[in-house]
């Protein structure tokens, strides 16, 4: 079902994972993703060179028994704004050196090694653009929070 809804949306976009997949916990992870670790705030796929733009998550099954799983999202021009007036000799260096991206598993059906080096594209928007239409994704903000801000 979230794929047909997905479809309405946009094309399907392939990933290392396929068009879709299932999130189990499992006992020997391969990813984070995969256990019952909480995951911080992140962007998913970045070490691809375009990120899927949105994705469709729902909850097959969730048993009473299960603590956790809520979504939380930050608002990454907000704490780019927050880094620019109270850091700005870290939001310049932010703006100025790629960060590197990648994705490194052998041990898995399909090995995979990606490595991508990019700019972080909202920090640059925010130095320097003048226009909405300069908007670009945003890729390097995924760690920050505005608590570690203040």
């Amino acid at each position: 079902m979230v794929r047909l809804v997905a479809e309405l949306v946009a094309p399907i976009q392939r990933t290392i994972y396929g068009e879709t997949w299932d999130v189990l916990a499992n006992p020997e992870p391969i990813n984070v993703a995969y256990s019952t670790a909480e995951l911080d705030f992140h962007m998913d796929l970045s070490y691809y060179e375009s990120p899927p733009g949105i994705q469709f998550l729902h909850c097959v099954r969730f048993d009473d028994c299960v603590t956790g799983g809520e979504s939380v999202f930050v608002d990454a021009w907000h704490v780019a704004e927050m880094l620019r007036a109270t850091y700005p000799d870290y939001f310049s260096t932010l703006t100025r050196v790629p960060a590197t991206f990648q994705k490194i598993h052998f041990d898995r059906e399909y090995p995979v090694y990606m490595r991508y080096i990019k700019q972080c594209n909202i920090l640059t928007f925010i130095r320097g653009a003048t226009h909405d239409t300069d908007v670009q994704r945003s890729s390097c903000a995924q760690k920050l929070t505005v608590s570690q801000l203040n």
